[in-house]
């Protein structure tokens, strides 16, 4: 019981067993937690070792032996805020030399122009190319009511992310039951424009996003969703023609 969620937290699986033996058993010597944790004793040490390091055993003297004992698990608290800062860290540190290695990546001759996307994951990797637009802008046609039924949380995570960057959007979006009125209401602080085309003049079921030199096209079928993306500069502006003819009217 409970170690898969200690797991979770970044504990191994000797270590969440033997500190949850540790707690069962208050003061202890290493060999009593070993046995009731299932490890070796040469073992444990290591594992006292590693648990120690993340502030969640300590050990004293008495007599003439050494006692081990679990810390409060309300330490697992300062674990994860000490996993988020060393996460803070390393995405600073990958930011400082992501321009780099990604101009490495332009310049290959082989780089695919197209990808493929499958599922819900594929298309929360889609969105993490739009957010990476140099242009800051994204014009997308949407199948609203398809869209939300696939991805229902988009505005807690993908657009604060998008007003983060300072992406702006226009959103062309098709409902059967009317405009959005939660989109107007909220377009100037989400940095976004948007327009409602009806189902029934315009009857629309997938999503296409035009950004940089590239568009996507995502499909909601009965199968799953799917995706792709085409950077190819040609295309792209002759869709980007498209939306600022449909935009206008």
């Amino acid at each position: 019981m409970f170690e898969k969620e200690l797991q979770k937290l970044g504990l191994s699986d000797k270590e969440a067993k033997f500190y949850l033996a540790s707690l069962r058993l208050g003061k202890s010597p290493v060999q009593e937690i070993a046995e009731q944790a299932g490890v070796n004793r040469g073992t444990a040490y290591n594992i006292i070792k590693s648990l120690m390091e993340k502030g969640l055993m300590s050990s004293f003297d008495q007599g003439k032996k050494t006692y081990f004992t679990a810390e409060s698990p309300e330490r697992l608290i300062s674990l994860i805020r000490t996993q988020e800062r060393d996460l803070q860290i390393r995405e600073k540190e990958l930011n400082d030399f992501l321009p780099e290695i990604q101009a490495i990546y332009d310049l290959a001759d082989n780089k695919p122009k197209v990808k493929y996307y499958e599922g819900l994951n594929g298309l929360l990797a889609m969105q993490e190319e739009y957010l990476r637009t140099k242009s800051k802008k994204i014009d997308n046609i949407s199948s609203l009511d398809s869209f939300l039924k696939v991805m229902p949380n988009v505005g807690k995570s993908y657009t604060p992310r998008r007003i983060e960057k300072g992406v702006r959007s226009r959103f062309l979006y098709v409902t059967k039951n009317g405009p959005d009125k939660s989109l107007a209401n909220s377009d100037k602080k989400e940095l976004r424009e948007s327009k409602h085309i009806p189902y029934e003049k315009f009857p629309f079921e997938s999503d296409i996003a035009i950004f940089d030199n590239k568009i996507s096209l995502e499909s909601y079928s009965k199968n799953g969703a799917m995706g792709v993306i085409i950077e190819n500069e040609g295309i792209a502006d002759s869709m980007r023609a498209i939306f600022n003819y449909l935009w206008a009217k």
